[in-house]
């Protein structure tokens, strides 16, 4: 072959790969981009799940606290419970964009039908201000150890460890399938 011919079949390569990356380029550039974009979803998605779940840990453990100071016979502060709870429910609210649904208030036309992790929440919560409401009376009492008393904060506490459960249960699956989603996308 003389030179002319192997300067134009070699012209001819050098389009057709400049062609296929202009062509491929954007396409493979977009997959990638848009890769990035689940990735962040999911971790905001996760991010947003683990809020509810230290919310709802950070509650039980401060009911704890004070249910723990009853039995010590120390004075219980619980102050600080309506911004516990207010917590719980903020971070319930954020979640709903992915399909989870708390509904909060009784005026609400699906108060009464709420999903699994509606109702865990409300008993959750219910059982929040029973542990407050006895933890009270029982400080205010002649008898604060009384042993009634104790086995019925104990109770009230142990629904509420279960409806906290309850909760996480959809959480933790939904959570489960983000890790692995997320180690998927970055495994590639």
């Amino acid at each position: 072959m003389d030179q002319l011919t192997v300067a134009l079949i070699s012209g001819l390569g050098g389009a057709a790969i400049t062609g296929a990356a202009a062509v491929a380029g954007p396409f493979i550039t977009g997959r990638h981009a848009r890769r990035q974009e689940q990735h962040a979803r999911n971790v905001e998605e996760f991010d947003r799940m683990m809020d509810l779940r230290v919310a709802t840990r950070d509650l039980l453990l401060y009911l704890d606290d004070a249910r723990q100071a009853v039995r010590d016979g120390r004075p219980v502060n619980l102050g600080e419970l309506p911004n516990e709870v207010k917590r719980v429910r903020t971070a319930a609210d954020r979640c709903e964009v992915y399909g989870l649904s708390f509904v909060h208030s009784p005026s609400s036309r699906d108060y009464g039908r709420g999903t699994p992790e509606t109702r865990g929440l409300h008993t959750y919560l219910g059982c929040a201000q029973a542990v407050r409401e006895m933890v009270e009376e029982a400080a205010q009492s002649g008898d604060p150890q009384d042993q009634d008393t104790l086995q019925s904060i104990d109770a009230t506490f142990g629904r509420a460890e279960q409806a906290r459960s309850q909760v996480l249960g959809v959480l933790m699956d939904r959570m489960a399938e983000l890790r692995a989603e997320m180690g998927h996308q970055t495994a590639r």
